[in-house]
């Protein structure tokens, strides 16, 4: 049995949970990926992002058998410069949740994403979760090979998603109000990412569509 504990980054008395694990950060800067890696790896695998067990494949290089804190059930954060999957977000502030579902229910608030988030981990014999979210405002910074990096990976990695933004934001382009919803379908050569909605509204134009993403068998080509 694991005794309640909330380990924390800064001076502040800090009370105990009454039952679990919680982590509370406040930081000028944080490389989130490192975080992760470090209080979530575990032998059955990532406890906070579903991902594959140590020594599975797509699990980290190096990640050990036996976790160094206990998988946490509660996390707040405030940095102000994060990193995470590579992106920057400023100005962060975040309660995370994970319920008895093994889902991540979190609020967040920052200069590029605003609203709140769950994240449903994967489903016993996939390799990829879900991730709903209904946002007042979702900011990205586009780059070239991270797309061409994303269509170079198995359509079953990519996660399913289910994203409502009120204001969408590209570069330096308000796009506005963003619907969008896609998931994985089939296996193997047949495995499909479903993209089944794409809404883009503003005052001056309707964007709709629709499509799917697959890898031809024994191609490498991507078709769209």
């Amino acid at each position: 049995a694991v005794a309640p504990g909330v380990p924390g980054t800064d001076a502040r008395a800090l009370a105990l949970p009454a039952s679990g694990f919680q982590v509370l950060i406040d930081l000028p800067r944080l490389d989130a990926d490192r975080l992760l890696a470090l209080i979530g790896t575990t032998a059955g695998g990532n406890a906070v992002t579903g991902a594959p067990p140590a020594g599975a494949a797509g699990a980290p290089e190096g990640a050990g058998s036996a976790p160094p804190f206990p998988a946490p059930d509660r996390i707040a954060a405030e940095v102000r410069e994060l990193t995470f999957g590579g992106k920057a977000v400023s100005q962060l502030r975040l309660g995370a949740l994970k319920g008895a579902d093994g889902a991540w229910r979190a609020s967040v608030a920052s200069e590029q994403v605003n609203g709140t988030v769950v994240w449903r981990p994967p489903s016993p014999g996939q390799t990829a979760g879900g991730v709903v979210a209904r946002l007042k405002r979702l900011a990205i910074e586009p780059r070239e090979t991270e797309v061409l990096d994303l269509l170079d990976q198995s359509t079953t990695t990519v996660p399913a998603l289910d994203i409502t933004a009120e204001e969408f934001v590209l570069g330096r382009r308000t796009l506005g109000r963003l619907e969008l919803a896609a998931a994985n379908s089939g296996s193997g050569a047949g495995a499909v990412w479903a993209l089944s909605k794409l809404e883009l509204a503003a005052p001056e134009a309707r964007l709709h569509g629709s499509g799917q993403w697959r890898r031809e068998p024994g191609q490498t080509a991507r078709t769209m």
